[in-house]
């Protein structure tokens, strides 16, 4: 079967593919200790805080490497990845294609019905430790991201933002996490360790980091083209 991805599903992988580094890079920015000239510094987070950056760099944003590894799949099917998680999730994107799944199926569901089961699942997996709920979540998480990829889509404002950001995911990717560590040791270096400075840390360095790495993307394109087609693979 020839398996064709439109112009609307090609868009929409961009934004899931965005969307993923974003969330992958929260992923990474969850930390419980920062180490500061070889001294492993614990960070004492108040409890709300705690749970806090766990629903958003572990819960909520579980679905990105997923979602990374389906989208490979559906564009270069069938990709060959040696981790079982990898396997499992290829495999369901070689279903995808088999069965010539489209997006536009999932789109055919109210957002206000999806929004709410991912709130309840959201929940229900942040109260209870049970690893077969973590599965759960992360397969509605990721059905959840899919259908709010067409939201973004048709939200001209949303969708101009993450398509400026579109072109620098894989500098993001690259360097994000030697990037963030530094400005973490930074902050804990400059910064008082409370409650609050941790908290607007962990929201905003990673928005700094982004929009740092696409700047110094964009101006590595700029100033050496050659030299950043073979870094990047031309991506």
């Amino acid at each position: 079967m020839n398996y064709r991805i439109s112009t609307e599903e090609s868009k929409r992988i961009d934004i899931l593919k965005t969307l993923s580094i974003i969330f992958v890079v929260y992923i990474h920015a969850y930390a419980v200790e920062v180490t500061f000239a070889g001294e492993h510094n614990m960070l004492g987070m108040p409890r709300w805080l705690a749970t806090f950056e766990y629903l958003i760099s572990h819960v909520i944003s579980s679905f990105a490497v997923p979602m990374l590894l389906l989208g490979v799949t559906l564009v270069l099917f069938p990709g060959k990845i040696p981790f079982q998680e990898s396997i499992s999730w290829s495999l369901i994107g070689a279903c995808a294609v088999k069965l010539d799944l489209r997006l536009e199926k999932l789109d055919k569901i109210p957002l206000r019905e999806c929004v709410s089961v991912y709130l309840i699942f959201t929940g229900v997996t942040l109260c209870t430790t049970l690893p077969i709920l973590d599965r759960i979540n992360l397969f509605v998480g990721v059905l959840f991201w899919l259908r709010m990829s067409g939201f973004v889509y048709h939200s001209p404002k949303i969708y101009a933002v993450l398509t400026t950001l579109t072109p620098w995911v894989f500098v993001i990717y690259a360097f994000h996490e030697p990037a963030m560590s530094a400005l973490k040791k930074l902050c804990f270096k400059i910064l008082p360790v409370t409650s609050l400075y941790l908290f607007i840390e962990y929201l905003l360095i990673p928005i700094i980091m982004i929009v740092g790495c696409a700047i110094f993307g964009y101006i590595l394109k700029k100033l050496m083209p050659k030299f950043y087609g073979i870094a990047t693979g031309e991506r």
